[in-house]
This record gives structure tokens, C-alpha cells and sequence, in this order.
């Protein structure tokens, strides 16, 4: 038989660093400038340019077993809703413990 995929939620922690090029009259208006929008967003004010973007110091926030591969079969019982393509079912205890221990 052969062994399920399984799927993990894994939370990374790291910390992003970037550099900007600023037009300012002061030092403290450059460094409030840098923080008028959110990264994300990527949408600095017109005398921000973002110039470097990286991210340093990546580790393992918390990790889990969130789901099982499951059959057809199975649909509208077991399976759950996740982001993931494919089916999935919640873990039994068994194989939440066995996880722990590996």
C-alpha cells in the first residue's frame, strides 16, 4: 500500500530587509517617510524608491500535520477545505503522535 501525502502548515518567521533612497529636507522626515505605506502595498510616497528588498534570519515559526491525502470516496465525509489542491482529511491521533515523534 502505498503512503498518503501529507499535508503540513508550516509558519516561517523572518525579518525583511530594505533599502530606500529618500528625498527629505530632515533626517527625520526621511526615516518617517519610509513607513507612510506597507510593503505589500508597494506604493511609497513619491519621494521613496525602494532600492533593495531582501529577507534574512528565516527559521521555523510552528509546524503541524493539518491533513491526510484522501480518496473520492471520502468527499462530503472526512475532507476538509484547504487552500491546497487535492482532497484532504483531518489526521487521527495515531498519526498526529507518530508525526510528533519523527
Amino acid at each position: 500500500m502505498d503512503t498518503p501525502k501529507k499535508l503540513f502548515k508550516v509558519v516561517t518567521h523572518n525579518t525583511m530587509i530594505e533599502t530606500f533612497e529618500v528625498e527629505a529636507s530632515t533626517m527625520a522626515e526621511a526615516k518617517s517617510a519610509c513607513f507612510e505605506c506597507w510593503t505589500a502595498e508597494d506604493n511609497y510616497p513619491s519621494n521613496v524608491e525602494r532600492i533593495e528588498q531582501y529577507f534574512d534570519d528565516k527559521s521555523i515559526h510552528k509546524c503541524k500535520l493539518f491533513g491526510i491525502e484522501c480518496s473520492p470516496l471520502h468527499i462530503g465525509h472526512e475532507c476538509i477545505e484547504t487552500v491546497s489542491a487535492g482532497l484532504w482529511r483531518e489526521p487521527t491521533i495515531q498519526e498526529l503522535d507518530s508525526e510528533e515523534i519523527s
